[in-house]
């Protein structure tokens, strides 16, 4: 198990684990129409609905079964700009990542640079060997994110997700370890 201290930084974000503090921020992004639409959960009716998404991210940090972080900026007053996780999958040394960033800070590239910050923690502390990422087919920007830290595409999924009572394709990428360390080599020389 990690020690629940545990934060990544990144040029301008410190990830660090959840916490109550992050409810604002939550329920104001997913008041966005359509900004659950690629993502597994459902927009909370309450704040009080989201206790218990934060006690299973703190229960399966615990467990070493998954690390949620907030993403926030580095300021003495930090503003809060979403979350990232990786979660362990059934293959061992394989993790799946996963990530949102509030509508408000859209197209600023925060969540690439947060994401290089996830695959670093997840080749180097969580000694991964491959990192999967799945992103919904129309979104694009996702994609791009994923693209711009040297995923590669792995294979479509006609049923991604299930989201009122319809199925979401998914196109699914991954990133090894040994590709990671050719990209971070290639982006030194360039």
């Amino acid at each position: 198990m990690l020690p629940k201290d545990t934060t990544i930084t990144t040029t301008r974000c410190m990830l660090s684990i959840p916490d109550e503090s992050d409810f604002d921020m939550i329920f104001s992004a997913s008041r966005y129409d359509g900004f659950n639409d690629g993502m597994q959960w459902d927009p909370p009716q309450s704040k009080d609905d989201l206790w218990i998404p934060l006690q299973n991210s703190i229960k399966s940090w615990e467990n070493g079964m998954g690390y949620a972080f907030t993403i926030q900026s580095k300021d003495a007053d930090p503003i809060k700009y979403g979350r990232i996780s990786i979660r362990v999958t059934e293959e061992k040394g394989k993790w799946n990542l996963g990530y949102w960033i509030h509508p408000q800070y859209h197209g600023r590239g925060l969540m690439t640079e947060c994401v290089e910050g996830i695959v670093n923690f997840g080749f180097n502390t969580l000694n991964a060997h491959t990192i999967t990422a799945n992103v919904s087919t129309w979104n694009k920007a996702s994609e791009k994110v994923i693209l711009n830290n040297g995923f590669m595409f792995s294979h479509h999924i006609p049923q991604g997700i299930k989201k009122n009572g319809a199925w979401v394709a998914e196109n699914g990428f991954y990133l090894t370890k040994s590709s990671w360390e050719k990209c971070k080599e290639e982006k030194l020389i360039q």
